[in-house]
């Protein structure tokens, strides 16, 4: 049987940290929390969920810290998880299933992608605690964006995490002769609850981009990174100063296309939103944002019918995803007045 080490790096989590543990600790044969300076209950509710606390002195660099916390790990697996995102039930069996693989147990280097979905409250400062029950996500936010990151893989040296910040496993796993797989397990992600955090942090990892660019400016993960913290400032020239560089130095960056048509979507330029959507789409047939933006563009511009098209290729791959959903309804009440 498979072990399984949980992995985290942490500072004054305590409001969501026993939710992340209690999701989680059926499955993990041992938590490890590192935490990097808290000055509330952090470590005490780590400790009294049974976890290991080590100590690690914050140096501006998160890869750092991550690393510190595989080094400690004793199990044959790893699975690395913020305080603040939630396993679901369907999640834990996957990952159980995932580890327990003979095929995938023979690799010494591999690695399964997760997907995050990142929910966005309806309200601010609601206090909603982390869950993932269906009824409770419906009615306290509006939707979620979702990325897709290795967060489950083997433990080996040769893994380590890179990039001081916005860290990846990726790059040392294919260099070291490893696979990166797909898998359907979802990490519920709730930091956009923290909105009193948000903006010290944000301007933490700017700070730590620039650096990191200054340093690798040919470097396409770095260019598109700057390009989204101008986005969030709202400086959409630099932004698409940016990531057109990333494009240019890895045409087939992962999420670019997109990036590209939320851009777009921005400076009221739909024509140039819709391809580079459609774009990104013919890169990753299961981004549901990109279908869902897509077919809004669409109806916009009256064309209903490819809207229509485009809403049921969306549902087919999530037919719970209430964005798509709910502009699927608004579709069908437009076409039948």
């Amino acid at each position: 049987m498979a072990t399984l080490s949980l992995c985290m790096i942490v500072k004054d989590e305590e409001r969501f940290l026993r939710s992340c543990l209690d999701s989680v600790k059926e499955i993990a044969d041992e938590m490890i929390i590192v935490d990097t300076g808290s000055t509330d209950r952090t470590k005490d509710i780590a400790a009294a969920a049974g976890a290991r606390v080590f100590d690690f002195r914050w140096n501006n660099d998160f890869s750092a810290a991550r690393n510190f916390s595989l080094k400690k790990a004793t199990s044959n697996w790893i699975l690395v998880m913020d305080a603040d995102e939630v396993l679901d039930d369907i999640g834990r069996s996957e990952v159980t299933r995932l580890i327990n693989t003979r095929e995938h147990c023979l690799k010494g280097s591999i690695g399964f992608k997760i997907q995050q979905r990142t929910y966005s409250p309806k309200g601010a400062d609601k206090g909603a605690v982390p869950t993932t029950d269906t009824k409770t996500l419906s009615e306290e936010y509006t939707g979620y964006r979702s990325s897709s990151l290795v967060r489950l893989f083997r433990n080996n040296p040769d893994i380590l995490f890179r990039n001081k910040v916005h860290e990846l496993v990726e790059p040392s796993i294919r260099e070291s002769g490893g696979e990166i797989l797909d898998s359907s397990i979802v990490l519920h992600h709730f930091s956009l609850l923290k909105k009193d955090r948000l903006h010290s942090k944000a301007e933490d990892y700017a700070d730590l981009m620039w650096r990191q660019l200054e340093q690798e400016p040919e470097n396409p993960r770095y260019n598109r990174q700057v390009a989204l913290a101008f986005m969030d400032k709202g400086r959409k020239d630099l932004a698409l100063k940016y990531f057109m560089r990333t494009l240019r130095l890895d045409p087939d960056y992962p999420g670019i296309f997109a990036d590209l048509g939320r851009l777009y979507v921005d400076l009221k330029q739909p024509e140039k939103a819709i391809k580079y959507f459609n774009m990104a789409i013919a890169k990753d047939k299961r981004d549901i944002s990109s279908l869902n933006n897509l077919a809004v563009l669409y109806m916009n511009f009256g064309k209903d019918d490819v809207a229509k098209k485009v809403l049921e290729m969306a549902l087919e791959k999530e037919p719970n995803n209430r964005a798509v959903l709910s502009n699927f309804e608004a579709l069908k009440k437009k076409t039948q007045k």
